[in-house]
């Protein structure tokens, strides 16, 4: 049943006799602030941001942390998966021995993550033939020069010396995996597919691991894991659903939501908010799976990157420490806050309260002491630690496109074919549970009019329970409200001048929209896509909001103005989409949609390299399995 809508008019100061205002004005009159809708964001994702409660017994704990872990594998990571992806023992290829002269070789290798994805790496052996080592896997976070750099070397070297056989293996975007094709945020060209962006990232892992736990010298019950920012991400999440881990030491790469939600610089990349994450678990639950095995939280005091230990270990730490209690094993449980040098780093302190952890809980029968082992002289160059990789190795780009092109959806019939609304029905219900989308309804509009003898221009705020939404309008004097016509355009309000302006001048209602996310009605002006990231992984579909919003500024039009006609423009492919979208999931809504710089296919976004954070509404779990702009089309005509 339609709400009441309340109008209130706010005329200006001018009056009614006021020079008009450039087209320019009023759109920047019908932004909201960023600040008031980041504040809306915020609020809508903390309340979707799950708790982590814990039982009273530690039995209760083991049951309900084993059931944890494996719907986070089965829902979050492993969903889509194919079979060929995770079957099979690792394949791996030595290509080189570098022999040291220092207590220690490294052995240059490539290991398959998933089939045709070839991933380089290093192991360090020390010297001799000793058995029943400890293992340590470790990684580096977003660095170019990937596992080479001083830093990892350094760590390397030093368990090699102290008799740990040790792995680092390349990570993409990365030192041998540079390129595009292998951007963290192209992994939502998985997602769009039907395969988890995220699942690469732990079979990468996954796969080294499982070179580590495998070789001959090494003992499988004593493997340790570190690596710094997104290596500490890698290490987090890696550890929390990968009990081989027997000791883990995050540096500066993993919060809790609210955290994240509430300073900017700690949200992360796509494989740190994967999508739908928060219908599983929250980085608190993540963290609480590590029990009871011994963890180190290393976080630096003026970290200039992400992480600040201030703001992150009271959210982290303190809530997964009565996990560790139902064991007995707080003792276990630690943190490291680095104050010199204190900003992003896995410097010398970092680094020897790994090497201590690692010799207190793997190596007992040891004393490391707390010193660094010298290496100088020993870190060796790019070109001499290069392992190769074949010359058609798979990306996580090349992959998704090769599974888009092999997907198979039935015909769309015609509309004069037997059988057509039993497919639009059909259809469209498979749209709207894939996009998990819900209805808006509009609490008010408030309206702020300018006019002088020709032109009626208004900043609209279209107002929900959780949103506001801006918009400009240009009513021509001969004009009414009987045919409206919105205008929806990538890069939002500021953008969308020109479109506005030549067709109010056609003499029609104009009405230029921006939904969530799009300039006008961002949280972050230009860069808000880490906020659609976060509502993705709440289980929501920022696409979806989006297409509510626009809907239900079109009821309101048809409702509150008696609109008869609506026809949505769209310049972009996000806004494009958008519209396509509001009118397939409400049949009758519009009257037609007329879109500008639209692919015939989003497997064309794919091809041109399109950017998740230009367009974060294009990834939307699955869509490629079951719908592409032509079915789209078709269930809006």
């Amino acid at each position: 049943m339609r709400l009441f809508f309340v109008v209130l008019v706010a005329f200006l100061s001018f009056g009614l006799n006021a020079p008009a205002e450039t087209v320019e004005q009023l759109l920047t009159r019908a932004a909201l602030p960023d600040e008031v809708v980041l504040e809306d964001v915020k609020t809508y994702l903390h309340e979707r941001v799950p708790p982590l409660v814990v039982p009273e017994t530690r039995e209760a704990w083991e049951t309900e942390s084993a059931e944890l872990r494996q719907r986070y594998l089965d829902e979050i990571v492993l969903k889509g998966v194919p079979a060929s992806w995770t079957e099979g023992d690792v394949k791996v290829e030595y290509v080189g021995d570098i022999e040291t002269g220092h207590g220690y070789r490294i052995r240059k290798l490539r290991y398959e993550a998933i089939p045709g994805m070839w991933i380089p790496a290093l192991l360090y052996e020390p010297d001799g033939d000793a058995a029943n080592l400890p293992g340590v896997l470790n990684v580096n976070g977003h660095y170019d020069e990937g596992k080479v750099r001083d830093e990892e070397q350094i760590r390397c070297i030093n368990f090699a010396k102290r008799g740990v056989v040790n792995i680092h293996p390349e990570w993409f975007r990365c030192g041998e995996m540079k390129g595009v094709d292998n951007d963290h945020a192209r992994s939502a060209y998985l997602d769009l597919v039907g395969i988890r962006g995220v699942s690469v990232f732990h079979l990468a892992l996954k796969r080294a691991m499982d070179v580590l736990e495998n070789h001959p010298r090494t003992d499988p019950r004593r493997l340790a894991m570190s690596g710094l920012s997104g290596g500490g991400w890698q290490t987090a999440v890696f550890s929390a659903v990968d009990e081989r881990v027997s000791a883990i030491v995050p540096v500066a790469g993993h919060g809790a939501m609210g955290v994240r939600i509430d300073n900017g610089s700690d949200i992360g990349d796509l494989e740190q908010v994967p999508i739908d994450m928060l219908t599983v678990a929250d980085y608190t639950h993540l963290t609480a799976l590590f029990a009871p095995r011994p963890a180190l939280l290393i976080y630096n005091a003026q970290d200039n990157c992400c992480f600040q230990a201030a703001r992150t270990l009271p959210a982290i730490y303190d809530p997964v420490r009565p996990v560790y209690e139902l064991y007995g094993a707080e003792s276990d449980f630690r943190f490291h806050i680095n104050e010199d040098p204190g900003d992003h780093n896995y410097g010398q302190d970092n680094r020897i309260q790994f090497y201590k952890f690692v010799d207190e809980y793997l190596v007992p029968e040891s004393d490391w002491g707390g010193v660094e082992l010298p290496t100088e002289g020993e870190i060796l160059p790019v070109e001499q630690t290069n392992v190769g990789i074949p010359e058609n190795n798979g990306t996580i780009v090349g992959t998704a496109i090769e599974v888009a092109k092999a997907i198979t959806r039935p015909a769309i019939p015609g509309l004069d074919e037997a059988g057509r609304t039993t497919w639009e029905g059909e259809t469209r219900g498979t749209l709207r549970e894939l996009l998990r989308y819900t209805p808006i309804s509009l609490a008010r509009v408030i309206s702020e009019l300018k006019t002088d003898r020709d032109t009626l221009s208004t900043a609209y705020r279209f107002v929900s329970q959780d949103w506001e939404v801006g918009a400009a309008g240009l009513l021509p004097g001969e004009a009414s409200y009987d045919t409206v016509h919105l205008v929806l355009q990538d890069g939002g309000l500021p953008a969308a001048g020109e479109n506005l302006a030549s067709i109010a001048a056609t003499g029609h209602q104009t009405v230029a929209l921006a939904p969530l996310f799009q300039d006008g009605t961002s949280p972050r002006s230009g860069n808000s896509w880490p906020y659609a990231m976060i509502l993705n992984a709440t289980g929501e579909r920022a696409l979806a909001v989006q297409a509510a919003q626009v809907a239900a500024v079109c009821d309101w039009f048809r409702g509150a103005k008696g609109a008869r006609s609506i026809t949505l423009h769209t310049t972009g492919v996000e806004s494009g989409l958008i519209a396509l979208t509001t009118a397939a999931l409400n049949p009758g809504l519009v009257d037609g949609v007329e879109t500008t710089d639209m692919p015939d296919s989003l497997i064309d976004v794919l091809e041109a390299r399109g950017k998740y954070t230009r367009t974060p509404s294009l990834f939307n779990f699955g869509f490629l399995q079951h719908f592409d702009l032509d079915t789209l089309r078709a269930l809006g005509n």
